[in-house]
């Protein structure tokens, strides 16, 4: 690799500010799973990498109210998976993610940065669709709310700009809602999904009274 700047902000603010919208060598770094491999393989050589690794504890936590769940977007994979907020509120996460790669990974991993990759290939997205989540995305005018589906544009693209970053991912509330997700591998069962399909039923007595589901991406181009 060749040698870059490593800029470690203390707060998502300065974050922001280090981020630069016009150049595109400057990125921002959480748990680095799949940047680095970029980097190793010579696909992304970057001029400054901005760590979020020290900006504040919020942003590494989950709460839940009446309302749902809110996790903080450098909230690892392994802590969303233990978590027993998470279990309560949303168990298809717990679920999903015992086989969301490995361990090694899921310790590293980052919610928000999982996300942000926009790797076709995930878990967490269509589960995350299902249960109509949405992520605050902050940036220098300010915050902005948007869906998940929302968010991804395309293979490995997103609609957030190059001086944004995913602050939080909120989990409304379900209800009586469950939700439930299957995927199929070519490989072992925590290898990366061929193909994920995720629905959340709203049902009474037995019948089925809504549906959500993860669409098919749009066309590129």
């Amino acid at each position: 690799m060749i040698p870059f700047e490593l800029a470690e902000p203390k707060s998502l603010a300065e974050a922001v500010k280090l981020l630069d919208p016009d150049d595109g060598l400057v990125r921002p770094i959480a748990g680095g799973t799949a940047l680095m491999l970029m980097m190793k393989a010579g696909v992304f050589r970057p001029k400054r990498l901005v760590s979020l690794s020290k900006i504040e504890e919020r942003y590494s936590a989950i709460a839940a109210d009446k309302d749902g769940l809110r996790i903080g977007a450098m909230t690892t994979l392994s802590a969303l998976e233990q978590s027993a907020e998470v279990k309560k509120h949303a168990p298809v996460i717990t679920r999903t993610l015992r086989t969301l790669s490995n361990v090694r990974v899921r310790n590293v991993a980052t919610v928000g940065g999982a996300l942000a990759h926009a790797d076709p290939h995930m878990d967490l997205p269509p589960v995350l669709i299902a249960l109509g989540a949405s992520v605050t995305v902050a940036g220098p005018r300010g915050e902005r709310t948007l869906l998940v589906e929302d968010l991804l544009s395309g293979y490995y693209e997103t609609v957030l700009e190059k001086n944004e970053l995913i602050a939080h991912v909120s989990v409304p509330s379900q209800g009586r809602r469950r939700a439930s997700y299957l995927k199929v591998t070519s490989g072992s069962a925590d290898d990366w999904p061929a193909l994920g399909i995720a629905v959340a039923l709203d049902g009474d007595n037995g019948a089925v009274k809504s549906a959500r589901a993860p669409q098919p991406p749009k066309p590129c181009g």
